[in-house]
């Protein structure tokens, strides 16, 4: 797999600036390693800059913290990057990842318009499908014409006060996608006990907004075994997920519980991008 590091583009006669973005790497084609596409051939296409402040103890992407003028890059650059890297392959893989950071701070529709519109015909003979991954803290309007939308928020052991992110605007969100029965995955990264019933307390009070006890659910739940120490000293086991689950089951609705899945990070097994 080749990987290409952008370099900055010289911005002449720009006014459109929704038309750039920050961004610190492009690279695949590769694996999805985390959630519902886990294993589906891709590419990413990582921005730089993220709002949560202050960043995760355990973030593997550090470098992508921040955002960097000189990361500025046109559109048009970025769709000539990934031609670039599928030439070399000729796989025709038309699904993209947008990552970060958090890739809700920044405008990413025409991005999105612009995938859609070079890579939904032939020869790669199905649409286009873009993917968001951002951990919830802002749900822009564009976040309406993706395909899929993964948000991770943050649990305690990512932060210094082991207090896990607020998901009021995640609620509202999940109400959102609710209204359009635009499927969306909450994926809550586990390394501990704490983490775990904070899991649970996201997937409960998601599932029970839009939902109640019964009834069709556009919202996929996976709990992701983290397998990153950074700065963790225990990896939460499955059976340790199944024992909080059956500790809490008073309050864990059984539709939520049948869907409901649990998978390790792909890409840290396989050692890859």
């Amino acid at each position: 797999m080749r990987q290409i590091t952008v370099t900055p583009n010289v911005l002449k006669g720009c006014d459109n600036m929704n038309d750039h973005l920050y961004v610190d790497e492009i690279f695949g084609p590769t694996i999805q390693g985390e959630g519902d596409f886990v294993g589906k051939p891709c590419y990413f296409i990582r921005l730089n800059g993220c709002d949560q402040n202050p960043p995760c103890k355990w973030c593997d992407t550090m470098k992508s913290y921040s955002r960097r003028n000189e990361s500025l890059i046109s559109i048009e650059d970025i769709i000539k990057h990934i031609d670039s890297l599928s030439d070399e392959l000729d796989l025709f893989v038309n699904r993209f990842v947008i990552t970060g950071g958090n890739p809700c701070a920044q405008d990413c529709s025409t991005l999105i318009d612009t995938l859609k519109k070079c890579y939904s015909s032939e020869p790669y003979y199905t649409d286009c499908e873009v993917n968001i991954e951002t951990q919830g803290t802002q749900f822009p309007k564009w976040l309406d014409d993706v395909d899929y939308v993964v948000v991770s928020p943050k649990p305690p052991s990512s932060s210094k006060d082991n207090i896990g992110q607020d998901i009021t605007n995640l609620i509202n969100y999940c109400k959102r996608a609710s209204s359009r029965d635009h499927l969306m995955e909450i994926k809550v990264v586990i390394f501990n006990e704490d983490d775990m019933q904070y899991a649970i307390d996201v997937f409960v009070t998601t599932f029970n907004a839009i939902h109640g006890n019964t009834g069709f659910s556009n919202i996929h739940y996976t709990l992701q075994l983290g397998t990153s120490m950074n700065a963790i000293d225990s990896v939460y086991s499955v059976d340790d997920i199944f024992a909080a689950i059956k500790k809490s089951s008073c309050r864990i609705p059984r539709m939520l519980v049948k869907d409901m899945r649990v998978l390790p990070q792909v890409h840290n097994i396989l050692k890859v991008r």
